[in-house]
């Protein structure tokens, strides 16, 4: 069994990482690069680095915020913003990213099959933002701020890495992920797909993966940075359950731990805490 990853979102505007919320409220973060740096200690899967407002701007996401994000972790990148020809790829590429992101690039079949034969499709990742309007999945157009086609369409002529797919109305939300999207995007593609939009603790992430078995990874922003180890804390509770293959290899374990309601941790007792006291730590983790 395939062991699914998580994978953290760190938006940016004005080189700024941002919290976003419905796509159309946006709260300062900080620094990206220490950001990447946290959930890079964490045990974070990947990262995924998307400036929202490059497209719009006619630019390129600033090469040197890549070349800073990239020099602060050792997870794989994707880097998404602006990115409209094979020029902008390598140099996207050539700044630290493993991987390329492309969503309003999508339209220009010309440019997706040229870029898949430069670079090849196992280095492209398709950023799909959907909203639901009238029982049917309908893609969004950010720019625009107008819904286009039909989500069926875009995925059936996809054939990249991976779909990140990313719920418009459970952006910000924490009202956990929309399983319906992914089931029935599952429907229209053998893509693997990130499931993006809506997490609120490690308990939505559990729901969409006892529901949606073939989702292939995780995604979140908001709820991983604003929680402290959050990504550790995670793998630890969805890897409670034996049946739930979650990949594990960072520094922070958080073994035989019991969580609140809030899945948050419990307090230690009191005698736990005071043998701890006398535990050598090789690495502290930030």
């Amino acid at each position: 069994m395939l062991k699914k990853r998580l994978i953290a979102t760190i938006i940016v505007k004005n080189n700024l990482a941002v919290q976003s919320i419905g796509f159309n409220r946006y709260l300062p973060i900080g620094k990206p690069e220490i950001a990447a740096e946290f959930l890079n200690e964490w045990g974070i899967d990947e990262i995924a680095l998307i400036d929202i407002d490059a497209s719009k701007k006619s630019s390129l996401i600033s090469l040197d915020l890549v070349k800073k994000v990239a020099g602060k972790i050792f997870t794989p990148l994707s880097v998404g913003g602006g990115i409209n020809s094979i020029e902008s790829a390598k140099k996207v590429f050539e700044s630290g990213a493993d991987k390329i992101i492309l969503n309003s690039a999508l339209d220009d079949d010309v440019l997706v099959q040229d870029l898949i034969k430069y670079f090849g499709k196992q280095a492209i990742v398709a950023s799909i933002d959907v909203k639901k309007e009238n029982s049917k999945y309908m893609i969004y157009d950010y720019k625009s701020k107008q819904t286009t086609i039909e989500l069926k369409q875009r995925l059936s002529s996809l054939d990249i890495a991976e779909v990140l797919l990313n719920s418009v109305d459970r952006d910000g939300s924490k009202n956990s992920y929309d399983i319906e999207l992914y089931k029935e995007a599952l429907r229209y593609t053998n893509l693997p797909i990130i499931a993006l939009g809506g997490a609120k603790n490690p308990l939505c992430m559990r729901e969409l993966l006892d529901n949606v078995d073939k989702i292939s990874a995780v995604g979140a922003g908001n709820f991983f940075h604003y929680s402290e180890h959050s990504v550790a804390i995670s793998k630890m509770f969805l890897k409670k359950d034996k049946l739930r293959a979650i990949r594990h290899d960072g520094v922070l374990q958080y073994k035989d731990i019991e969580f609140d309601n809030d899945i948050r941790i419990k307090k230690q007792d009191d005698e736990v805490l005071k043998d701890m006291i006398f535990e050598k730590h090789i690495k502290e983790s930030i």
